[in-house]
């Protein structure tokens, strides 16, 4: 179980009627404080729990905690009052005349919390478009910085950064921009034969022209030294295509290229000592948190949960540009970092994680 009290960090008194959301990767559960404060979660099973409490007038809080056996864990929350918001407006395209739309996600999170305390829990605010494209985000902190991020089907993710004024702090117009095709490649071995490699792609929308997809032999794609691989069509945009591999060479990297006037190349190593190797982007999941698994349509759930702001994407000096973690420190296990404590690998009997 998991049971405690909110009250204001202020006057100390207990806040009734509070929203507690518990979420667990099988449950999800909501309950609302008594007049004393108090809430209780029972008959939870074991695992790790996120519970965010959020109250009109009050800045979100939240935390993490896990669970085994017959665990009771105590929490408690103190709510900080905020009057303040963050408002803006969020455009599908402004020429040739401006275009809004209900229903695109806004979400936020506090990252001048996040980098004062990075082990600490990081509660997201959320709120969504009304038909003219205006929003609100409450219980904002004056002076913080906040990364806000637009999601919106088929359309780019967009980020900013807005620091808060104390009332209501309006945010700079997004302009939504048309998502490249963002392919998904998997590579793994095949469960009919050990010297054969399925590899699948996936488009998130329909493709006229089908994807090129071919490979090498070596830890680099050598177009000289490529074979063209034939790929059959799947149902949800999915190609399927297979190749040998032989005794004596460890490594093979795959090349696909994939879309109809924007084009998207990707490449992935495959190393026959893993089962799998999957390439995917992780960018929604990297603002807001989430999970990001190697293949749910075959049931393999390896892979990671982030929280909010686990990550953030920069450019190097050296002018490439990839994901770092917002926690630094630590060495790469599986691929991971072992010191993060935003980032949980998960791993299935199914294969090994990659």
């Amino acid at each position: 179980s998991i049971s405690g009290v909110v009250r204001s960090s202020v006057t100390l008194e207990p806040i009734a009627n509070a929203t507690l959301y518990l979420k667990h990767r099988t449950v999800e559960k909501f309950v609302t404080s008594g007049d004393d404060g108090s809430f209780l979660f029972e008959n939870l099973p074991a695992g790790i729990y996120r519970l965010e409490v959020l109250h009109d007038g009050f800045v979100k809080a939240g935390a993490k905690t896990s669970l085994s056996g017959s665990d009771a864990v105590s929490l408690d929350f103190s709510l900080a009052p905020s009057e303040s918001s963050i408002s803006g407006k969020i455009y599908m395209s402004k020429f040739p005349s401006p275009v809004t739309k209900a229903g695109v996600k806004i979400v936020a999170y506090d990252e001048t919390m996040n980098v004062e305390a990075p082990s600490a829990y990081l509660p997201k605010i959320e709120a969504n478009t009304d038909s003219s494209g205006e929003y609100e985000l409450a219980g904002i902190i004056p002076g913080h910085l906040y990364k806000v991020a637009a999601f919106y089907t088929g359309k780019l993710t967009t980020t900013m950064e807005v620091t808060a004024l104390d009332g209501v702090t309006y945010a700079d117009d997004i302009v939504l921009s048309d998502i490249r095709p963002q392919i998904t490649v998997k590579v793994k071995k095949s469960p009919d034969s050990s010297s054969k490699v399925d590899v699948r792609i996936k488009s998130p929308k329909k493709l006229v022209t089908p994807p090129v997809c071919k490979f090498s032999p070596g830890q680099a794609f050598v177009p000289a030294e490529a074979v063209s691989l034939a790929l059959v069509p799947g149902a949800n945009y999915t190609y399927y295509t297979q190749f040998t591999v032989s005794g004596n060479q460890r490594y093979y990297t795959v090349y696909v290229l994939a879309g109809d006037t924007d084009k998207t190349e990707k490449t992935v190593v495959y190393d026959k000592n893993n089962e799998a190797r999957t390439d995917q982007y992780i960018q929604d999941e990297a603002i807001q948190g989430g999970e990001v698994q190697m293949d749910t349509e075959s049931e393999e759930y390896s892979g990671i949960e982030l929280d909010p702001g686990a990550l953030y994407y920069s450019t190097t000096t050296t002018g490439a540009s990839a994901y770092s973690a917002s926690a630094a420190g630590g060495d790469l296990v599986g691929g991971f970092f072992s010191a993060l404590p935003s980032v949980r690998t998960v791993k299935t009997d199914k294969g090994n994680l990659t």
